[in-house]
């Protein structure tokens, strides 16, 4: 449906014949004196959601360089490290952003709750806030976001939307109206929701750069039907990306740029459908990437510190635990001797001992008699408290107390091979979140001490087995891959908007009251985040922002929309990522 851009790379405007707008032509359509031909409106606002980009390594690709895009945008913006949600995952970032609240507000913390020991996905909790589309719609804005993450179903907005990361499949409930689903997937029929993510076989830098491709043709095919004031697109390639092996951090930041380099192509082509560089830009990712080569055992440490007791199943006895250490150590040398090129039988051999051992003796966590335990792979701790956790030991008069111990406890440990602290923080609850959604928050959250270091924990007891049985505290991360890190970026970019004062931190709590404000409209006093405006000139500088008295709304029940296969479908894809 969109013609060819005249003129640069950089023109202002897409152009669009009339005769091939037909019964498409919209007021978004204007004609331009003296050409015979249709120009597309400019969005007033375009928000580019760059998942998983990390500041420092965009700093030093910019430096160098390598993304001529992007540096386009920062020669008339701000570039700043923005902190992500703790833990740093797209659940609860993207929902922060989206809301403006910190997720003792919003209730995701991460892909699952930390119910404990059958956790709960997200797509089952409540959500406490409203998302920033339907204040935008509720202003009368128009909005385009393509590929939204956590945003299933569509939401039903003034304008369109196209879920992403959520979303079981493209079905009619992924788009928003519905009648758009039919026309999109024929406009952009190589549409996908995502790249097969097998952890054997990991995609390929060109075809994560083509699922970043997809995204500009579709927000180019929506632009066409239609006038909208905020365009929104969702590229997920750079995170994929990072989730891959790597036997070493040089290789894995080669990897991410390899696909930097291609979104930032993409980019380009994106920005041909704004009037640049008049529309603001306002870009922001959910969280950074880091490389890590190591893993802290937390279910050991926990066991160390004689925080988590665990007992081996009664039926299995003795034997069956040394069948297990056996195996356990098989298993081990087997990824040991895994060449880079590995072949798929030696994986299968791999995968076989491992099967085989949690197939074998089960070693469980014995409530009543542990105080708390780790959740998860990126450092969240569950108190099992009396009440809220099955068999929990810890009365809930003395849950602070245990709270302030287990903290210290663990602010304490230390490699017994090195002496050095595991962590370098460990913040309890309070000093995360806040909120009526705060019961459900971990009750305190672990930060490496080190760039290079993983944690290493079940993602489910019937694994615990392979964490117990494990030599050694702190050992090799096999094989080295990328996990999530705290800082990802935020950027405001265009003419007469950004400053040109010196960057600062913020978080993805901001993103939300910042995108309001250079709209025009009013914060909620509920937001946790602020307008970032001493990154801002002109006008967008001089108003003062606009606080609108607002009590949170109360919290809306999830609509149970997944059937049991889509589930499996979901789950399938985080356990690929790694969260399962």
């Amino acid at each position: 449906m969109t013609g060819t851009p005249t003129g640069s790379a950089a023109a202002d405007h897409v152009l669009i014949a009339p005769h091939a707008v037909g019964k498409l032509m919209t007021p978004a359509m204007l004609p331009t004196a003296g050409t015979g031909m249709w120009t597309m409106a400019s969005p007033k606002l375009l928000i580019l959601g760059l998942d998983g980009t990390p500041h420092a390594l965009l700093e030093r690709w910019l430096s160098a360089g390598e993304l001529p895009t992007v540096a386009r945008l920062v020669s008339v913006g701000r570039l700043l490290p923005c902190r992500s949600t703790s833990p740093p995952l797209s659940a609860p970032a993207w929902t922060s952003a989206f809301t403006g609240c910190n997720p003792g507000k919003h209730g995701i913390y991460d892909f699952q709750d930390y119910s404990y020991p059958k956790r709960r996905p997200w797509w089952v909790l409540p959500r406490q806030a409203p998302s920033i589309w339907r204040r935008l719609s509720e202003a009368g804005l128009r909005c385009c976001a393509v590929n939204v993450p956590l945003c299933y179903p569509a939401e039903t907005i003034n304008g369109m939307m196209v879920s992403g990361f959520g979303a079981p499949a493209l079905n009619e409930e992924a788009f928003s109206p519905t009648s758009l689903q039919p026309d999109l997937l024929a406009a952009v029929p190589d549409y996908r929701q995502q790249p097969d993510l097998d952890p054997d076989a990991w995609p390929g830098a060109d075809e994560l750069i083509r699922f970043a491709a997809m995204r500009v043709d579709a927000a180019r095919h929506l632009l066409s039907h239609s006038e909208f004031d905020v365009l929104a697109v969702f590229l997920n390639s750079l995170d994929w990306a990072g989730h891959a092996r790597a036997s070493t951090r040089d290789e894995y930041e080669a990897g991410l740029l390899r696909v930097a380099r291609g979104i930032d192509e993409h980019l380009s082509a994106l920005l041909e459908l704004v009037d640049r560089p008049q529309t603001p830009v306002i870009a922001v990712s959910d969280h950074g990437l880091r490389w890590a080569g190591r893993q802290v055992n937390l279910p050991k440490l926990f066991t160390r510190l004689g925080l988590m007791q665990v007992r081996w199943d009664e039926a299995a006895g003795g034997a069956s635990e040394a069948r297990a250490s056996m195996l356990l150590r098989g298993w081990g040398i087997i990824k040991r001797i895994l060449p880079p090129a590995v072949t798929s039988r030696l994986r299968k051999a791999a995968r076989a001992s491992r099967e085989a051992l949690l197939s074998g003796p089960a070693v469980v966590v014995d409530r009543p008699a542990s105080t708390a335990v780790p959740v998860g792979g990126y450092g969240a701790v569950r108190m099992l408290i009396s009440g809220r956790d099955p068999d929990g030991a810890v009365e809930p008069q003395r849950a602070a107390e245990v709270r302030r111990g287990t903290v210290r406890a663990l602010q304490e440990a230390r490699d017994p091979a090195t002496g050095d602290l595991l962590f370098s923080r460990v913040a309890s609850r309070d000093e995360l979140y806040h909120g009526p959604a705060i019961d459900d928050a971990p009750d305190a959250v672990l930060s490496p001490l080190s760039e290079d270091m993983a944690f290493g924990a079940a993602t489910s007891e019937a694994e615990l087995v392979l964490f117990i049985q494990q030599p050694g505290l702190v050992t090799p991360l096999i094989p080295p891959c990328g996990v999530h890190a705290d800082t990802g970026i935020l950027m405001i970019s265009g003419e007469g908007v950004a400053a040109a004062s010196a960057p600062r931190a913020c978080s993805v709590t901001d993103f939300a009251p910042t995108v309001l404000h250079l709209l025009g409209l009013p914060v909620p006093s509920y937001m946790d985040g602020r307008a970032l405006t001493e990154c801002l000139s002109g006008d967008a500088a001089a108003r003062p922002v606009q606080v609108v008295d607002e009590a949170l709304p109360e919290p809306e029940a999830q609509v149970d929309v997944y059937s049991a296969e889509e589930q499996a479908e979901l789950e399938e894809r985080l356990r690929g990522l790694g969260y399962l």
